[in-house]
C-alpha cells in the first residue's frame, strides 16, 4: 500500500515542477520579432507611409503581458509573417510596459487590450486585431489589409483590379505562406 501513495507523491511533484517551468517560460520577456526590431516612432512611420503608400502596422505590447510574450514567440516570430510585415507594412512597436506613463499614441489609437495590432492608412485605423492569434489567423489578417492588392485598392477606390497581363503582375501574386485573396470580404 505504501507504493501507490509514494507514486502519487512523485507524480504530483513532477506536475508542480512542470507548471513552474511552464510559467517561467511563458512569463519571461520575449524579444521583439526582427520585423519590429527597428526603432521608429509612429510619426516617423506615418511620414514614411505617405512616401511609400504602405500601411503602418502598430504592435501594442508590454513586458508584463504573458499573452504578448506568447504572441511574440509564436505567430509574430514566424519567418513568413516577418517577411510579409517587412515587405508590406511599416512596422512600429508601441511599448505599454509602464502602466503609469503610456505613450500618447495609445490614447489616440484607443488601445484598451494587448497585444493589439492596428493598421493605419493616412492616420486612420483600417483594421485591428486584439489578443493572441495563430500564424494562420494572423497571415490571413495581414493579407486582407496589407500587400500589393489592398494597397492598390486603397489608392484606386472603386476601380477593378488590373489583370496580370497589364504590367501590374505584382498585384495578383502572393508570397510564400501568406495567401492573397484578390477580393477580400467586405472590400471592393
Amino acid at each position: 500500500m505504501a507504493t501507490p501513495k509514494h507514486g502519487r507523491g512523485w507524480s504530483f511533484l513532477i506536475f508542480v515542477v512542470l507548471v513552474i517551468a511552464g510559467y517561467s517560460y511563458f512569463s519571461r520577456r520575449a524579444s521583439l520579432p526582427e520585423a519590429f526590431a527597428k526603432a521608429q516612432s509612429l510619426d516617423q512611420a506615418e511620414a514614411r507611409a505617405k512616401d511609400t503608400g504602405m500601411p503602418v502596422l502598430v504592435l501594442a505590447t508590454a513586458d508584463w503581458c504573458p499573452t504578448c510574450q506568447a504572441m511574440k514567440r509564436g505567430a509574430l516570430s514566424d519567418k513568413a509573417v516577418q517577411r510579409w510585415v517587412t515587405e508590406n507594412t511599416i512596422p512600429v512597436v508601441m511599448d505599454l510596459s509602464d502602466r503609469n506613463n503610456p505613450p500618447p499614441e495609445a490614447e489616440r489609437l484607443r488601445v484598451r487590450s494587448i497585444p493589439a495590432l492596428v493598421f493605419l492608412r493616412d492616420g486612420k485605423e483600417m483594421a485591428r486585431l486584439e489578443g493572441s492569434a495563430s500564424k494562420s489567423k494572423l497571415s490571413a489578417w495581414l493579407a486582407e489589409f496589407s500587400g500589393a492588392i489592398p494597397d492598390w485598392q486603397y489608392a484606386n477606390p472603386g476601380k477593378e483590379l488590373p489583370d496580370t497581363h497589364t504590367g501590374n503582375r505584382r498585384l495578383k501574386e502572393s508570397r510564400d505562406d501568406i495567401k492573397v485573396n484578390p477580393a477580400p470580404p467586405g472590400r471592393s
